[in-house]
């Protein structure tokens, strides 16, 4: 069992996972935006029309940003049986939601019933850990904020870069 200050780091680096996740996969998207149409236009000519369904897709990955590090932490906090409570919750609703929302728009009903699916598991997994375990979960000021932990990781990085350019440039 995790102790009170090693339950303090686990939501550190569950929250700062969460953090660099969501900025790095706005970065892949905005890249997806600029590049997709035309890859698809010249590589993929037959699936051009359907560039929507692509941008909804990827989508997900904002998605995937929010739930990163709730199940890691169910987990380290020994707390199995709510994780298999909610995912079997998961389960039944993306079962009612696909054929729901297949029924309705067809392919992109499925795309949108992964989304509200995802979505709302880690929601759920959220209020869980809220509610019941007390842990909070962050919200947009983790994401925007500037603190030293950020500090210390952009100084390691920048380190790693100087060292990998000064390898390349011998």
């Amino acid at each position: 069992r995790l102790i009170m200050s090693e339950r303090a780091f686990a939501y550190l680096i569950a929250r700062k996972a969460k953090k660099y996740l969501i900025l790095y996969f706005t970065f892949v998207y905005v890249i997806s935006l600029v590049f997709l149409p035309p890859v698809l236009r010249t590589f993929f000519p037959q699936y051009s029309g359907e560039m929507i369904i692509v941008f909804l897709v990827l989508l997900h990955l904002f998605v995937d940003g929010y739930k990163v590090g709730q199940n890691a932490l169910l987990y380290a906090l020994d707390k199995q049986k709510a994780q298999f409570i909610l995912f079997n919750f998961g389960i039944i609703l993306q079962i009612v939601l696909d054929v729901t929302f297949t029924y309705l728009w067809g392919v992109k009903g499925v795309i949108f019933s992964w989304h509200i699916q995802a979505l709302a598991l880690g929601i759920a997994l959220n209020i869980y850990l809220v509610r019941n375990l007390k842990i909070p979960t962050g919200g947009w000021r983790d994401i925007l904020s500037f603190d030293q932990y950020d500090r210390m990781l952009l100084g390691k990085i920048i380190e790693t870069m100087k060292s990998l350019f000064k390898r390349v440039s011998m």
